[in-house]
């Protein structure tokens, strides 16, 4: 049975005494030290290539103290028992102990070590030099990951948090309408989808003036995301271009309608995308199947793609189960709004990560994410 990770996390005391062990056994010791702070594929290799070089594999690991006094306040980023735990769960290692000293000497030349493994940037000519060889050992070079060390790891993530990728709300346009206006959008919605010919409600969507439409309570919340810095984005089916109903010329005037009056009101809107396809259209270049269609994914991708969202801080919010289903296939959080107009469909294949009763609630389930 192979041995614990926990168990092979040995204090100097023990692995003095194993390493004597195994040197009376005639087994080849390899060691080799450092911070590995964070554990990267350059630190993995020269692991691997260290314990090709003999039979056990000792790890020395500076500790908390010693990485401060050398590298200053600020580091080590993990502790000294993490790193020990994550090093200690590799295959190619045998045994791990952390040391108090600037520099390994003292353990090396209790262990003794046949090989002792350096990188490049230490080379040949290194400290440990002398104790090894006096011991019978040898400096081992391994090879080098160019550009990869835990301190340029380091600054890559300083500077993506410096310049981070915005975070944004995904809802519907028919969630900015007034409960009575989203009732007769959905009526003419479904009126398209089966077929007939004219809106049967004169409040069918983009229906003039905008502040007699739009919901005051949902512009609020919307602002107050804008205010902490998330994009707007409306995502929206548009099944009467299909249908010969709308042009897509039309669309583009009324939503720069909604943008300027929204605009004035200190709301802007980073996106607007539409799906103008169906696949019983009645116009031949936008009757098909498509990838944009909600609830499938296309125009979420595309907004994403097109303003560098950071989907993992990113909301999809509506009251449609189906913006629900086009959120998850893409791995972004959704909220469903489950207030008095919301209809559940109880065979719906998946469910929200988040509910809420109201629009005003989702910014209070947001919040923690508002802050940050």
């Amino acid at each position: 049975m192979a041995m614990s990770s926990s168990n092979k996390i040995k204090s100097r005391e023990e692995i003095i005494e194993i390493a004597d062990r195994l040197r009376a056994a005639g087994y080849s010791i390899v060691t080799t030290n450092g911070a590995f702070d964070l554990l990267h594929i350059g630190h993995l290799k020269m692991l691997q290539e260290a314990k090709s070089l003999g039979d056990v594999l000792i790890v020395g690991v500076n500790s908390d103290r010693s990485i401060r006094r050398f590298k200053g306040p600020n580091r080590p980023i993990n502790s000294e028992r993490d790193r020990a735990e994550m090093l200690a769960a590799l295959a190619c290692t045998d045994y791990v102990t952390i040391f108090d000293e600037l520099t390994p000497v003292p353990l090396l030349d209790a262990i003794k070590p046949r090989y002792h493994v350096n990188s490049p940037e230490h080379g040949y000519a290194c400290i440990e030099k002398e104790v090894v060889l006096r011991h019978g050992g040898e400096i081992y070079i391994s090879r080098l990951v160019e550009g990869l060390s835990t301190t340029t790891l380091i600054e890559k993530i300083l500077q993506a948090y410096a310049r981070p990728a915005p975070r944004a709300i995904f809802l519907d346009t028919g969630d900015l309408l007034k409960p009575e206006c989203r009732e007769a959008e959905e009526r003419s919605r479904r009126a398209v989808e089966n077929g007939e010919t004219a809106y049967p409600s004169p409040l069918s969507r983009f229906s003039a003036p905008w502040s007699s439409v739009l919901d005051e309570k949902v512009l609020q919340v919307l602002s107050q995301f804008r205010q902490a810095g998330y994009r707007l984005i409306l995502l929206a089916n548009h099944p009467e271009v299909a249908m010969g109903l709308r042009t897509e010329e039309e669309l583009e005037e009324r939503y720069g309608e909604v943008r300027r009056f929204l605009k004035a009101l200190g709301i802007e809107l980073d996106g607007i995308y539409w799906c103008p396809h169906h696949p019983r259209g009645k116009i031949g270049a936008y009757r098909r199947e498509c990838a944009c269609r909600k609830p499938l994914p296309g125009l979420l991708e595309q907004a994403v793609s097109d303003l560098n969202i950071n989907l993992a801080r990113s909301f999809v919010v509506g009251r449609k189960q189906e913006d629900i289903l086009m959120g998850r296939e893409i791995n972004c959080k959704t909220i469903l709004v489950e207030d008095a107009s919301f209809q559940a469909d109880p065979n719906f294949p998946v469910g929200p990560n988040f509910r809420v009763g109201s629009f005003e609630e989702v910014l209070e389930r947001v919040s923690p994410e508002v802050r940050k």
